[in-house]
């Protein structure tokens, strides 16, 4: 699921039992909420992810945050366009 703002970064480290964000996660949220590109910064994370995942696995579940359908979109192309370059 992809980080869209420094207070679902919080919510999920604090209060979703499983999940332990890194502190420099935490911290980029929080720079990104300041400099006001908090969407940008999620999705950033969120395909450094992907390239660690698809590094070792054929694939990657990815869950939309509260109905933001399009950038759950953006990251399934991201996936698509990774897969297309391993196979040429």
């Amino acid at each position: 699921m992809p980080l869209v703002s420094r207070r679902n970064a919080e919510f999920l480290h604090h209060e979703v039992h499983g999940i332990r964000l890194p502190k420099s996660v935490l911290e980029r949220m929080q720079q990104a909420e300041l400099d006001g590109n908090e969407r940008a910064v999620g999705i950033t994370i969120a395909k450094d992810l992907i390239d660690g995942i698809c590094a070792r696995f054929n694939g990657v579940h990815i869950v939309t945050p509260f109905n933001r359908f399009k950038t759950v979109l953006e990251l399934v192309n991201y996936v698509q366009q990774k897969n297309l370059t391993k196979v040429q």
